[in-house]
């Protein structure tokens, strides 16, 4: 699945955006739009102001990543290693927001499912709707792929978030477990 040059996005006012809406994805809210927002794929030349968006992602959760996977996982993102990634840049250019994704195959599907993995828009842009369209986009994308479905997750007191995903996804009621390898 890769994030095609055509996925570049622009989201305005006016009869374009409302057009793109109604493509963009089929998510239920009818307002998205946003004053400029440009979604691109990553490439080498995001590194800075991808690493500052990550860190800030790092910190919102309260956690730490090895260094060498944050390199690993850039160098994958602009690679051709299965796992895209895509930057929201406002009107003046500033990166604003990053979204990772993932294309995997499905028992439960003809074709496969999109996992998106990360998803993360600066403190001072939330609330304008550069998340939903990060997310718009990671559906575009799985959608050109043939895919059926994307989902993601999200920590439960992620209130803020929630509210948008509520928004335009359904929640499965499922609850997520993982084990640590590493740790055992």
């Amino acid at each position: 699945m890769t994030a095609p040059a055509h996925l570049t996005t622009t989201l305005g006012h006016g009869l374009a955006c409302a057009t793109r809406r109604r493509r963009l994805s089929g998510i239920r809210s009818p307002t998205y739009c946003v004053a400029m927002t440009t979604i691109s794929p990553c490439s080498a030349d995001d590194h800075d102001d991808w690493l500052r968006l990550w860190d800030g992602y790092l910190r919102f959760y309260e956690t730490d990543l090895d260094p060498e996977i944050t390199a690993i996982t850039f160098r994958r993102i602009i690679s051709d290693d299965g796992i895209h990634g895509a930057i929201a840049r406002d009107d003046q250019r500033r990166a604003v927001g990053l979204v990772h994704w993932l294309a995997h195959r499905s028992t439960w599907s003809r074709t496969g499912y999109c996992y998106l993995e990360d998803l993360f828009v600066a403190a001072d842009s939330r609330g304008s709707g550069v998340g939903r369209a990060l997310i718009g986009h990671v559906c575009d994308a799985a959608r050109d792929a043939g895919l059926t479905t994307v989902y993601w997750l999200t920590q439960q007191q992620n209130s803020t978030a929630r509210r948008l995903y509520d928004a335009v996804a359904t929640d499965t009621g499922f609850v997520h477990y993982e084990i640590d390898l590493d740790a055992q």
